[in-house]
């Protein structure tokens, strides 16, 4: 829909005082961590090669032994396309005679205030692609039998809400949701390779559950010779969710284009069937693709009887930060979380924090507080998102990642201006639009040096 004048009464001079107050939130931490490292190319794809196995010829022998068998080192090649992301606008003829010049008729340039906010939006949008972008959007944290009706997540709710405005959840086996283990259980099992699909009709926003439709999770849990996983397997039950399933409708249909069509976020990097082209269902190969021996659940929540969430504990954190080292030889940089799982960790503080003085003028002040700011764990600083999935931290190695961008963010003017005018004919009208793009896809180079804890309690 066009801007019109009518539209524009909030920022027209009549009842002016200051500039634009914004109400929103601009914050976008996670897009920013990941644009320190562009990778700027033209063509159709990048080829990220990576070494993904060594030579198996080597070993000790005796004086006058056989040699090794010859082998060889195994590579492969992550293959990247753009996804392309936009923002656009449309103006009025007379909106912009009343509000786009500025002066003393308006207080903004009306179209420039348009323009400024739209590359605001489109931020917000990438910012919140950086989670759950594409087909992974969360965990499913916990269940200690094969037969629960309700299941703890943690993830996107937001596509979860486009998909039951798309296809009513409540109407069952309609949608299905693809769910694979990310852990390795006792050891028996290669990772990613027991997918199955169970049918929500429901979802609890406050608690974070899911609803499961027809038995519940009988098809969940597998630790690869068929039987359930419960207390005692080592931590192993997380399982990242999927969306998946065949369309019932038009608009199912093109909510999953639109899913298909979003740039990759940390969940889809790092816990996809596929990973830019290699099969991480293989034991062998694509092992080094898996985070499996990296991402794990809080123990608290794990041994309460199989619930899976429970309070975070240091050594949770340490043991995440331990596997990335000994998968990867890599250190994690940054923790990266939700602003709730921060405050779980403040409080894990208080008891080895004394409240600090300062001296002010005279006077001394007590500040109990901690300065999240500067806040970290063994060095490694913890950053917050809003848009983080809550009860999930994750543990990054931003040097491992690449923004690969085809184009680099901004207006169209291929024609020399930004505003071009809206087509004429049997419906034209007299207005002016534009749009903002960036094309690009964001990729873990090495997922193992990345980890992931969920089911903190919040």
């Amino acid at each position: 829909m066009a801007a019109t004048i009518t539209t524009l009464d909030a920022i027209l001079k009549e009842f002016y005082v200051g500039p634009i107050q914004d109400q929103l939130n601009q914050e976008v931490l996670a897009l920013e961590l990941f644009e320190k490292a562009k990778l700027d190319w033209s063509g159709k794809q990048v080829i990220i090669p990576i070494h993904t196995a060594r030579n198996s010829g080597v070993g000790a022998r005796g004086e006058g032994d056989v040699l090794p068998t010859a082998g060889q080192q195994t590579f492969d090649r992550l293959v990247v396309t753009a996804k392309f992301v936009y923002g656009r606008f449309q103006i009025t003829g007379p909106a912009i005679s009343a509000a786009g010049k500025g002066g003393a008729n308006s207080f903004a340039s009306y179209v420039d205030a348009e323009m400024t906010r739209l590359v605001e939006d489109v931020r917000d949008f990438e910012n919140q692609a950086c989670f759950s972008g594409n087909e992974v959007i969360g965990f499913i944290v916990g269940p200690d039998n094969n037969a629960a009706a309700t299941l703890n997540y943690d993830g996107s709710f937001a596509e979860l809400e486009r998909l039951n405005s798309a296809v009513a959840l409540s109407a069952v086996n309609t949608v299905q949701i693809g769910l694979m283990n990310v852990s390795d259980g006792a050891g028996a099992q290669s990772a990613y390779n027991n997918e199955s699909t169970i049918t929500i009709d429901g979802f609890d926003t406050v608690n974070r559950t899911l609803s499961v439709a027809g038995g519940g999770g009988a098809n969940l849990q597998n630790d690869g010779a068929g039987n359930a996983y419960g207390p005692g397997d080592s931590q192993s039950q997380l399982f990242a969710v999927r969306l998946t399933g065949v369309a019932v409708n038009a608009a199912h249909t093109a909510l999953l284009q639109d899913i298909a069509d979003e740039p990759s976020g940390l969940m889809r990097n790092l816990c996809s069937r596929t990973h830019f082209g290699v099969d991480r269902t293989s034991a062998t190969g694509s092992r080094v693709l898996q985070i499996r021996d990296n991402a794990r659940q809080t123990a608290a929540g794990y041994v309460a009887a199989g619930t899976g969430r429970g309070a975070l504990a240091l050594a949770d954190m340490q043991k995440v930060i331990d596997d990335v080292r000994t998968s990867s030889g890599k250190e994690v940089e940054v923790i990266l979380t939700h602003a709730q799982v921060r405050q779980s960790y403040v409080s894990l503080l208080q008891g080895t924090i004394e409240g600090s003085t300062a001296q002010g003028t005279g006077a001394k002040k007590l500040d109990a507080g901690v300065d999240v700011v500067s806040l970290g764990y063994a060095g490694i600083p913890m950053r917050v998102s809003r848009q983080a999935l809550k009860g999930v931290m994750f543990f990054l190695c931003p040097s491992t990642w690449k923004m690969c961008q085809l184009e680099a963010p901004g207006f169209a003017d291929l024609d020399g201006s930004v505003l071009q005018r809206t087509a004429l004919g049997a419906t034209g009208t007299d207005a002016f639009e534009g749009y903002y793009r960036h094309y690009y896809e964001i990729v873990a180079a090495q997922p193992n040096a990345n980890g992931v804890l969920a089911g903190i309690t919040v």
